[in-house]
């Protein structure tokens, strides 16, 4: 029983799979547009590359890392001692003083723009598996037949799986 139990294993496992792939050796898996939009929530452009949308997935990870940077630069002050030891800090202002200067402007002014793009950027990662997911459904297609000389029904899907 136990052998039979680990054929069967080794059988959904194995031939399953290679049984669902397509003519050009690919397989169809749906992308869900909820986790595409969380993995670019939590990690910009992953969602992109997770529904295989490769170059808006690196665009949008270099674009929001940096805008991040440049708003951040003004506000952070590297700190080196004699003893080699390296830190970074961050510079807290006085509320008088912040935003005083040129530099702090334009880092709020790239913050609020790190924002628009990150929101920009989900919902981008939503479209890219929608898209994805449209551009497979498109190719898939059911048949169903009525052979008279055998009087038997004939039903299939033809496309990718």
């Amino acid at each position: 029983m136990k052998r039979i139990t680990a054929l069967v294993i080794v059988f959904l496992v194995v031939a399953v799979p290679v049984l669902c792939l397509g003519a050009d050796g690919t397989a169809f898996v749906r992308k869900d547009p909820i986790l595409a939009a969380a993995l670019s929530w939590y990690i910009p452009g992953l969602g992109q590359l997770y529904s295989d949308d490769i170059l808006s997935g690196v665009v949008f990870y270099v674009v929001e890392n940096a805008l991040l940077i440049g708003a951040l630069v003004p506000f952070v002050e590297l700190k080196l001692d004699i003893t080699g030891n390296m830190g970074v800090g961050v510079d807290l202002k006085s509320k008088d003083t912040i935003f005083e200067s040129n530099d702090q402007r334009v880092a709020l002014a790239l913050g609020v723009s790190l924002v628009v793009i990150h929101i920009i950027n989900v919902i981008d990662a939503v479209n890219s598996a929608r898209d994805y997911n449209k551009s497979y459904e498109n190719d898939l297609r059911t048949n169903l037949q009525y052979d008279v000389e055998t009087d038997s029904v004939v039903m299939g899907v033809q496309g990718r799986f």
